[in-house]
């Protein structure tokens, strides 16, 4: 296993993967099989130049969702105390709605690029230290605070969210200091804040700041995510198959590698279900 290591090309030879070089220009040979847990925009053409141009243009068609997201990670000295009651700080995931036109507005401002009004704010919040206090040192707590934003900004573009995410991460503060009782700097020890853009930097293949891959829109959703000459975890190139979030059945799904396996171990004469009870 080799940890560190980016590939820049997928070596193809009769229409067959049969290794990779990595940027450092060492050559590692594929006997079987090769499987790119990436976006496939990523591989295809800079990885692979070998398709038709037909398939490289629905490959680079592919959209994103209509959102992104602002995340804050805080260290805190007790969780969160809701106005609403001790009984909300119970649950692990806890989502503050605004009124339904609010909601809607909310869609409205992150398809035309605005970041969202403080009326329309929903956050996701998740004190996961509740549950589980190993997560944090005795009698203290983490907190995970999410809310939708564009990625493109109709003022400034991506390289705004450089400029902007604190002010952005405070109003989404203020919006849950206005359902909590505890919220204020005293209780929080320390906070570090990921906007669309640092997470595209952190991974290449959170495309656009996507965090779970390519839109689940009807046309990219099962057997055609994201694309149907995808969607069966296969691609135009032999021995070349593809895992991970932009395909079904999508992000943040625990195992979703499996399908993939599947398929790459029926093709090589392999048994599943035999290799899955060991």
């Amino acid at each position: 296993m080799k940890v560190a290591s980016e590939v820049k090309k997928i070596i193809v030879k009769g229409n067959r993967a049969t290794g990779v070089v990595l940027a450092s220009g060492e050559e590692i040979g594929a006997r079987r099989a090769i499987v790119a847990n990436i976006d496939p925009r990523l591989v295809f053409p800079d990885m692979v130049s070998e398709t038709d141009k037909g398939f490289a243009s629905r490959v680079a068609g592919i959209q994103d969702p209509g959102f992104s997201g602002i995340m804050q990670h805080m260290a805190l000295n007790e969780a969160p105390k809701w106005k609403a009651g001790d009984h909300v700080g119970k649950s692990i995931s806890i989502e503050p709605l605004c009124w339904l036109d609010n909601f809607r507005h909310l869609y409205d401002e992150l398809r035309y690029g605005l970041i969202p009004s403080p009326e329309n704010l929903a956050p996701f919040v998740s004190c996961s230290t509740v549950l589980d206090p190993t997560r944090a040192p005795a009698g203290k707590h983490t907190l995970y605070l999410w809310h939708y934003v564009p990625y493109y900004l109709k003022d400034g573009g991506p390289a705004k969210w450089d400029e902007i995410k604190t002010e952005v991460a405070d109003m989404i503060l203020e919006k849950l200091r206005t359902h909590t009782s505890n919220m204020g700097p005293e209780n929080i020890i320390a906070r570090t804040i990921y906007s669309p853009i640092d997470y595209e930097r952190m991974n290449p293949s959170l495309v656009n700041g996507s965090i779970l891959g390519p839109g689940s829109y009807l046309h990219q959703f099962f057997s055609h995510r994201p694309i149907p000459e995808l969607g069966q975890y296969r691609t135009p190139i032999d021995g070349l198959y593809m895992s991970g979030q932009s395909f079904h059945p999508g992000g943040s799904i625990t195992g979703g590698g499996r399908a993939t396996v599947q398929v790459v171990m029926a093709d090589l004469g392999m048994d599943f279900s035999s290799v899955a009870k060991q």
